[in-house]
C-alpha cells in the first residue's frame, strides 16, 4: 500500500483545494475501491493530491479506468477522468470534467519552445483535461504542482464532458479544432498531419521535463 501522508501537510496546496468540495470517499465503486485499497488515501483532497504527484507519462492501457494507479503515471486525460470518476461514484457531480483548447506556447510551456521555434510556430493548439467548479474555479492535478500549467489566459474554447470521452472523443474533437484553425491560419504551412506530428513532439518533450 502506498503510504501518501507526506502529501497531507503543505499550507500551499491546501490553500488552492480550499474552494474544491471534500468528501470521504466510500468503497461505492471501482474507482474509490481501487484508491482505498492500493493507498492510504481516505479524502478527496488527497486524492488529488497524490494524483497531481506522479509523474506525467501516457499510460500504456489507457482503457483500463485504474491505469493511472496500476501504473502510477498518467496524462492529464487519465489523471481526471480517475479524479471525476472519484466523484461521480461519491455523489459529487458539481465537480465537472473540461476538455479546453488553449494556445500552448513557449510561455505557459516551455519545455515545448525549441520544436515551435524548429518548426517556426508561435503556439499550437492543445487540447487539455481539467477539473472546475462552477463559476469559474479551474483545478489541473496533471504535474506535480497543482495549476502548474497556467492555461487559462490562453483558452480558446471549453466543453464539460465524461471520464470515458477522454479517449477517442477528445482525440477527434481536437483534430477537428486543429483543421479549422488551419483553415483560419493559411500562414501556417504544414497540413493537419504534420501538425499532428508536431504536436507529438511537444508532448514527448513535456513528458521528458
Amino acid at each position: 500500500m502506498d503510504d501518501v501522508s507526506a502529501t497531507r501537510t503543505n499550507p500551499k496546496l491546501d490553500l488552492l483545494l480550499q474552494n474544491l468540495p471534500n468528501f470521504s470517499i466510500q468503497l461505492s465503486g471501482k474507482i474509490s475501491k481501487a484508491i482505498l485499497s492500493t493507498t492510504n488515501i481516505r479524502t478527496f483532497h488527497e486524492a488529488c493530491i497524490y494524483i497531481s504527484s506522479l509523474p506525467y507519462k501516457r499510460n500504456s492501457n489507457k482503457t483500463n479506468p485504474v491505469c493511472v494507479l496500476d501504473e502510477k503515471c498518467g496524462t492529464c486525460s487519465t489523471k481526471h477522468a480517475l479524479l471525476k470518476s472519484i466523484a461521480l461514484e461519491n455523489n459529487c457531480p458539481q465537480i465537472q470534467l473540461m476538455m479546453g483548447v488553449f494556445y500552448m506556447n513557449g510561455q505557459n510551456t516551455p519545455a515545448i519552445q525549441p520544436i515551435l521555434t524548429k518548426y517556426n510556430l508561435p503556439c499550437l493548439p492543445e487540447a487539455h483535461n481539467y477539473l472546475k467548479v462552477e463559476p469559474e474555479t479551474v483545478y489541473d492535478f496533471t504535474l506535480a504542482k497543482i495549476n502548474a500549467l497556467n492555461f487559462k489566459p490562453y483558452l480558446l474554447t471549453e466543453i464539460e464532458i465524461t471520464p470515458i470521452q477522454t479517449k477517442t472523443f477528445k482525440i477527434a474533437f481536437h483534430k477537428n479544432f486543429l483543421a479549422e484553425w488551419l483553415t483560419q491560419h493559411p500562414e501556417v504551412s504544414y497540413n493537419i498531419e504534420n501538425l499532428w506530428e508536431i504536436r507529438e513532439k511537444c508532448i514527448r518533450a513535456i513528458a521528458a521535463c
